[in-house]
């Protein structure tokens, strides 16, 4: 969790051996104790997924963000945890926000999903944005807010915004 210290044999390290690392970038920013090399270990191949063990946020949104912004500001650079296309939303959603968190979990992950209010104000300009996505949309303008479901297992656990078991 958090690799904030790492040096080039511990990144090389979990490179090798296939570990990975839980970023926790707002407890980072919270703490003021530095930032992980988040761009030489996604280069490196570490799975990256993300956490919060912080009391001063949790949105994974918001994790999700500021693990590329710390990115960008420490590599002076934009778009650095991009997919193969070249596309950051799909690479912080599907792989660091999804896929790898599950895998650090040993959860399946099957049957899961959170579902958008895409009619939300944060989400009108997918409508007049040239290829915007609901993914880019989210990543720029997304907050808890925006969750209108929760699938888990495939069983409803958030409906309408409201969680099934308040």
């Amino acid at each position: 969790v958090h690799g904030t210290w790492l040096d080039d044999a511990d990144i090389s390290m979990l490179s090798r051996t296939g570990a990975g690392v839980c970023l926790c970038p707002t407890t980072e920013g919270d703490l003021g104790d530095g930032v992980p090399r988040t761009s030489d270990l996604n280069d490196a191949g570490v799975r990256l997924s993300i956490g919060s063990d912080s009391h001063a946020v949790i949105d994974p949104f918001m994790e999700l963000k500021m693990a590329e912004y710390q990115a960008r500001a420490a590599t002076q650079q934009r778009c650095v945890l991009i997919d193969q296309a070249g596309c950051v939303a799909p690479k912080l959603l599907d792989e660091i926000g999804h896929t790898n968190g599950y895998i650090a979990l040993g959860l399946p992950g099957d049957g899961d999903l959170v579902l958008l209010d895409a009619d939300a104000r944060a989400m009108t300009n997918l409508n007049g944005t040239e290829g915007a996505t609901v993914a880019d949309m989210a990543m720029t303008a997304g907050h808890p807010g925006l969750v209108s479901g929760v699938r888990v297992g495939g069983v409803d656990v958030v409906v309408d915004g409201v969680h099934l078991e308040r």
